[in-house]
């Protein structure tokens, strides 16, 4: 067999913008963040609507149009407020970040916090608008709160004058988006989410679709809490939290946090393919940690714990989200039939 790779690589950029703060707190940065990329016409299969709608357009009002068209208006709302601060008050800077290549990995988040504009120690508090366009229910789902000590607080005031219910969100889906890029560099993030939907990822996710009022809440609810955030004198004490955005308090876990600072990634050992229900597994390998589990060729994943799996994509972030020792709680379909399995989590060698 001969086979040549053809590798083709780009560098798509970030977009930010800065407004300085002022006094003692200037030198420290709340960011607010955006991802602006979107699958496009899904080239390469990300896509939930199958194979049909590879080469289709995705629009993405929804994912995530509508946490861009968020992350413009706070920017212009947060302006106007640091304008009408007194010239002597101390502000902390602000940095509008718009990240690109979140579809398929968080790669300019990531980027981004390999290389901030600031130490990463200086950045104070971080709050992600992704897929805010759908409210329903009067409901926003917020993650993060637990990422730092008294943030819980701080953030009550602003979430009861949105007139907003708040839930948390799906442990499942935490991790799955920019902010999970600065917790793991030890920098307090808040998700600002709306759900999924059966749009998301596919060619229905269109404009017309857009809560514009709901996403408009959800915006002023992530501003209010920066008002508060570049004011407030004291920083923020980061808390290191589960995937779920639970703080950790089992012993165990948290020397596994302080002992470990890049998180093992899980070698999963299978080759998965395309299915209508989830993702299938074609072939396993040995060593990986689908050897070690009940998981046979032909089997349908569907769920991993209790995120819905209807993409490798899908698979993929969950994966990137897991922890080496730790055990996923999978449902699949084997020859028509529903089963769980539990696999125990290997790190790629």
């Amino acid at each position: 067999v001969s086979v040549e790779i053809d590798r083709q690589s780009s560098e798509p950029p970030n977009v930010g913008a800065v407004l300085p703060g002022a006094g003692a707190l200037a030198r420290e940065y709340v960011v607010i963040g955006a991802h602006f990329d979107g699958l496009g016409e899904a080239i390469d299969g990300r896509t939930r609507g199958g194979q049909a709608a590879v080469g289709e357009l995705h629009p993405g009002a929804d994912d995530n149009a509508s946490g861009t068209a968020g992350l413009l208006v706070a920017a212009e709302r947060l302006a106007a407020y640091r304008a009408s601060l007194p010239p002597t008050a101390d502000v902390r800077s602000m940095l509008f970040l718009g990240f690109n290549v979140e579809e398929i990995g968080l790669l300019g988040s990531a980027h981004y916090v390999a290389n901030p504009i600031a130490p990463i120690g200086a950045h104070t508090a971080m709050l992600n608008l992704d897929m805010i366009g759908r409210l329903r229910d009067n409901t926003v789902e917020i993650g993060g709160l637990e990422t730092a000590q008294g943030l819980q607080e701080l953030a009550a005031e602003p979430i009861e004058r949105s007139g907003l219910e708040m839930k948390p969100i799906d442990a499942g889906l935490f991790g799955r988006s920019d902010h999970a890029s600065f917790i793991a560099e030890r920098v307090p993030a808040v998700f600002f989410f709306t759900g999924l939907h059966d749009d998301y990822h596919t060619p229905a996710d269109t404009a017309d679709k857009v809560n514009i009022e709901g996403a408009i809440r959800v915006t002023n609810l992530a501003a209010d809490l920066a008002e508060v955030l570049i004011t407030t004198g004291e920083p923020l004490r980061f808390r290191r939290t589960s995937p779920s955005g639970r703080p950790i308090t089992d012993p165990a876990q948290m020397r596994e946090r302080r002992t470990t600072r890049e998180p093992a990634l899980i070698g999963l050992g299978v080759r998965p393919t395309r299915d209508d229900s989830g993702v299938a597994v074609t072939q396993i390998f040995d060593g990986g940690s689908a050897a070690n589990s009940d998981l046979q060729p032909g089997d349908v994943i569907v769920r991993w714990n209790n995120a819905e799996i209807r993409s490798i994509e899908d698979l993929s972030r969950m994966m990137a989200a897991a922890r080496a020792g730790r055990t996923a709680k999978l449902l699949i379909t084997r020859e028509g039939d529903e089963m769980s399995i539990e696999m125990p989590l290997r790190a790629a060698d």
